[in-house]
């Protein structure tokens, strides 16, 4: 009976609990607007995605007017070099931590929409100018693909917000990437009488010390092993570029044309081949590439001549000064008669190199029998 009282007594008592209040809705228009935005927030984000897309769109078509634009790229480099200084001042984390507070949320968000604004103007921007100097297939071309991931991933903000900039490493080295894009353009521009070796160099080493500037404070710098430190860092920069410029597209010149063939017009303009170039007509093949010089300036270019991949001759081209604008040069070489080789068929390029060996494009023609 007690048993029988003890259930009975559980399962009222049981009955009795109270059952869980379902949730109110929100009341007041400013509940129910936080509370739309926290479940649809991040289609709004992919949203503006789309937009800034559509901007960095429109900055690769107004870059096509010219060089009159490259101001406001310095003025964008130098706002975007300002602003990740006080963010990681700000925000100095050696790995990804979350930003706690109303405030610092806020300005985390407000940071990270003008860095993105920067970094789509610059790196937009600079596409078009890297995809001209580039040759698609050759190691230079790997070059604009990056620039363009960057380019891309500015505009993704959702991936933006919480991994670029929430990784100081991974933020430092997209910035260092855009930075010296931006430099290696800029700089033959303000210098045009350097070859853009030497101008490659100096965007290198000032790449290096922008980066520094951001990692260390400037009473650290300028004592003797932060001297110390500077220098290895600028001369590993200048190195390594140096190292690979081959990889690197010879911003800002680019070929405005490139022909090979056997019939030569009297203002210098050489008819591409239409088809196979019998073996008997190499010596008489003339290869002409025009090529852009925006900035002006003097640099002096070689013709590789390649048969199958393989190196044939190195000859050093006439030049034609070819009024503009822009300003070009058309360079024409023939085959030395001491470096014909036996065997002719196959596919032969010439490409058109700078001093330090960067490539700027490349005429191709096919021998036969």
């Amino acid at each position: 009976m007690a048993d029988e009282e003890t259930a009975g007594g559980g399962k009222q008592g049981a009955a009795e609990e109270p059952a869980a209040k379902p949730a109110e809705a929100p009341r007041g228009r400013i509940a129910r607007l936080r509370l739309f935005l926290k479940k649809h927030g991040h289609k709004f984000w992919w949203l503006h995605s789309l937009w800034a897309l559509s901007l960095g769109i429109f900055v690769m078509l107004l870059a096509r007017k010219g060089f009159e634009y490259l101001r406001w790229v310095a003025v964008a480099l130098g706002g975007a070099w300002l602003l990740f200084l006080v963010f990681f001042r700000l925000y100095r984390s050696g790995a990804r931590r979350k930003v706690e507070g109303t405030a610092a949320k806020v300005g985390f968000v407000a940071m990270t929409y003008l860095m993105k604004d920067m970094y789509q103007i610059m790196l937009f921007f600079l596409l078009p100018f890297y995809w001209n100097s580039c040759t698609v297939g050759e190691t230079n071309f790997w070059f604009v693909v990056g620039l363009a991931v960057c380019a891309l991933l500015s505009t993704l903000d959702v991936v933006f917000d919480n991994y670029v900039m929430r990784w100081r490493a991974l933020a430092s080295v997209l910035y260092l990437i855009t930075v010296f894009g931006c430099l290696n353009l800029v700089v033959p521009v303000l210098l045009p009488w350097l070859p853009v070796s030497w101008t490659l160099l100096g965007a290198a080493g000032l790449s290096a010390l922008v980066f520094l500037t951001l990692h260390f404070r400037l009473r650290f710098l300028v004592s003797r092993w932060g001297l110390v430190l500077t220098l290895v860092l600028v001369a590993a920069a200048m190195f390594g570029a140096y190292a690979g410029r081959k990889g690197i597209p010879p911003v800002p010149y680019y070929v405005q044309s490139a022909a090979a063939g056997v019939i030569v017009r009297a203002d210098g303009r050489v008819l591409d081949a239409p088809a196979e170039i019998p073996a008997p007509d190499l010596p008489r093949v003339v290869a002409a590439t025009d090529v852009a010089l925006p900035a002006g300036g003097i640099e002096p270019f070689r013709h590789v001549w390649r048969r199958e991949g393989r190196e044939v001759a190195r000859v050093e081209p006439e030049e034609v000064r070819l009024a503009g604008p822009p300003p070009a040069v058309r360079l024409t070489s023939r085959l030395p008669a001491d470096r014909l080789p036996q065997e002719r068929l196959g596919e032969w390029v010439v490409d058109v190199e700078t001093s330090a060996g960067q490539l700027v494009g490349r005429a191709d023609f096919e021998v036969g029998r």
